[in-house]
């Protein structure tokens, strides 16, 4: 089963705009196993433009890499460094990578390298994430299986499972929740089943293990999302200075589509030259 998953801007709160990734729609029920996202049973299959990123051990036994090799040639972009930016050697010997599964397989064939450990979570192991229940033993990368809510859809409530409800009950959609000797009160009736009133979002950041997302937040409401972005009209990359720092190649390309994205850098400025000379040439008649 393919998943159509659209990265869209998120609203937290007045001041906070993020965009995160749609992984799970309205009616879906969500599960992470080993880093991976399943929806309804099936492992998704993401759109060839998305990269998502894990940690990765890099074992190299105390030998350096040469450090554009690491940035240009296998990608990474975050990790363990030194003070100096670069990217440090640890006391084991290798390098803790941030990296896409198909980097950490090219970087496995450097002959420097001895392994590639993927750095995930046991399942079992606990975490603190959404919905913050100890007994569940849920971490980043093994959590659920969860239900995200669907407009008109009904779930029966208990102490057990309110705490993945409170918030839209609360918050989201403006009741007055309470639990008096054991019973569930909404809107002062006692009630032990809740219709949601608007549809939910799963969102959650490409770089898979150093993402705030809804695994630390929860739902996310149709009323909290704002657009979808179209261009990268900025990208920085931290590893290099001056103009160099500047990825040039992804300057006005577009976020949505399939295949290599495409830069329209050069379009944009020879519309902007034509703009500006249109205005002068009509300023000069004027005078």
């Amino acid at each position: 089963m393919i998943l159509v998953q659209s990265v869209i801007i998120i609203s937290l709160s007045i001041k906070s705009n993020l965009v995160k990734r749609a992984v799970g729609v309205p009616g879906d029920t969500l599960e992470i196993k080993e880093g991976y996202i399943y929806i309804n049973g099936n492992r998704t299959v993401l759109p060839d433009r998305a990269k998502p990123q894990y940690n990765f051990f890099i074992n190299t036994q105390g030998q350096a890499i040469d450090q554009n090799l690491l940035n240009k040639r296998y990608g990474a972009r975050e990790g363990l460094k030194y003070s100096t930016g670069k990217f440090a050697l640890n006391k084991d010997g290798g390098y803790l990578l941030t990296l896409t599964d198909p980097e950490a397989n090219l970087i496995s064939k450097n002959p420097v390298v001895k392994d590639v450990r993927k750095l995930l979570s046991k399942p079992g192991e606990p975490q603190s994430v959404f919905p913050y229940i100890d007994t569940l033993s849920w971490n980043l990368d093994n959590y659920g299986p969860l239900y995200i809510p669907k407009k008109g859809s009904t779930v029966k409530l208990s102490k057990s499972n309110l705490p993945f409800y409170k918030r839209i009950i609360n918050e989201y959609e403006d009741n007055h929740l309470q639990i008096i000797d054991n019973e569930i009160f909404v809107n002062g009736m006692q009630t032990d089943d809740y219709t949601f009133q608007q549809d939910y979002y799963w969102m959650m950041g490409d770089n898979r293990q150093n993402s705030l997302d809804a695994r630390k937040w929860g739902y996310v409401p149709f009323d909290h999302v704002v657009g979808k972005p179209v261009f990268i009209w900025l990208s920085l990359n931290n590893m290099e200075e001056g103009w160099n720092k500047i990825r040039w190649d992804r300057m006005f390309t577009t976020v949505g589509g399939e295949g290599k994205p495409r830069s329209y850098l050069v379009y944009f400025i020879v519309l902007l030259l034509i703009i500006f000379g249109i205005q002068k040439v009509l300023k000069n008649k004027r005078h």
